[in-house]
């Protein structure tokens, strides 16, 4: 009865992991490419329990040997899960250019350390073993394995952990907490199995901390923008109806307005694709200019953008402004575009008198259209 659980429960991970590869297989950059490396070798783990729970405990005793094959492909495979789950998390939170080719050859070397333990363990049986009775048991140095294993899911918690405490993006902070939180339901699972070999937990649980962070990106996929890759305009709509209602006191909410100047003439004169972008490198030079700061960044549609952001007073945001001029001046200085870039900016600080996310728009939208038309090709009057 209970091989047959396994095998529901192996056969159930299996179409569900094969699912999200049909979705992400359609986008694969390199973030993807971890995430999925990680989902095909759970895959490929839960194929390898069905034949090892089918082996285990038969009693011909010519199938030991692939007994002892196949557990050691389930170690490799549960190995490289933890490798590419932690690899998949440093790209979501570690600038790209800090990911050198030196830093993962030193990140492999444990997964070199384990190989060799595997490949002693044949021998001497130090990590796991098969008996007489072509049963598997767990060797006296499992801990080592155990170290490996969850020092890449520790390093691979912690990582975004550490990061959601100094990062002051919005949309960096909610992947943080997603990346920790899965980590999490997986050790869950692990643990369980670490405390009862018997218990069928790793696996599931694997799959769910898959599945959650798949929604989640998948949704976050949903509410980005796909021409500058910054939250549209349902996504600000969202954030913007639960600042506005559970504001900290100490704070006051600024809503930003820009809008490009003259973006019309940009799109007839030099055509769409230069129009196209010009967007990109507004949303790449707002992106820079908020990096560092506790902001939501959006376009609200066209070439209008966003920003949210939450201070203590106007000196704070003419301080961002102050430095969004200097950014601008520099990026039209060194850009390919065939003409420079202007902005016209309004904000609002958010009061009681709003009532709706569209009229604390209105109030900065309208702002902004002030500034426009008192003095175009300048970030503000």
């Amino acid at each position: 009865m209970q091989d047959f659980l396994h095998y529901e429960i192996d056969i159930i991970c299996i179409l569900c992991l094969s699912l999200i590869l049909y979705k992400v297989s359609k986008r694969l950059g390199r973030e993807e490419r971890f995430f999925c490396r990680s989902v095909w070798s759970l895959v490929l783990l839960c194929l390898l329990d069905l034949v090892t729970v089918f082996l285990n405990g038969q009693p011909d005793l010519s199938l030991r040997k692939w007994n002892l094959f196949f557990n050691t492909l389930c170690y490799i495979q549960l190995l490289l899960i933890a490798f590419n789950w932690f690899l998949y998390t440093e790209n979501k939170v570690v600038p790209q250019h800090l990911l050198n080719h030196r830093r993962r050859m030193l990140y492999m070397l444990p997964v070199l350390f384990v190989l060799v333990l595997l490949v002693i363990s044949l021998q001497t049986g130090l990590l796991f073993y098969v008996d007489q009775q072509n049963d598997y048991h767990r060797g006296v140095g499992y801990f080592l394995y155990l170290l490996v294993l969850y020092g890449y899911l520790l390093a691979a918690f912690f990582r975004p952990a550490l990061q959601l405490f100094r990062e002051r993006s919005y949309t960096k902070r909610r992947d943080c907490m997603v990346l920790a939180s899965a980590v999490l339901i997986a050790a869950a699972g692990g643990v369980i199995q670490t405390i009862y070999a018997d218990a069928a937990a790793s696996e599931p649980a694997i799959m769910l901390a898959f599945v959650y962070m798949f929604l989640v990106f998948q949704e976050e996929q949903i509410s980005m923008d796909p021409l500058t890759k910054i939250n549209n305009r349902y996504q600000l709509y969202r954030y913007l109806s639960d600042r506005m209602f559970r504001k900290e006191a100490e704070y006051t909410l600024f809503l930003i307005m820009l809008d490009v100047d003259d973006f019309k003439q940009i799109n007839d004169t030099y055509g769409h694709v230069e129009g196209d972008r010009a967007l990109i490198q507004v949303a790449e030079l707002l992106q820079q200019v908020c990096d560092s700061r506790p902001c939501f960044l959006g376009r609200y549609g066209g070439d209008e953008f966003v920003i949210v952001y939450d201070q203590t007073g106007i000196r704070d945001i003419e301080k961002l402004l102050d430095r969004l001029r200097a950014q601008l001046e520099r990026m039209n200085q060194r850009s390919e575009l065939p003409c420079a870039i202007h902005l016209s900016v309004g904000y609002a600080a958010y009061s009681r008198e709003y009532l709706t996310v569209q009229q604390f728009i209105a109030a900065a939208d309208a702002q902004m259209y002030v500034t426009k038309n008192a003095r175009k090709g300048t970030i503000f009057p």
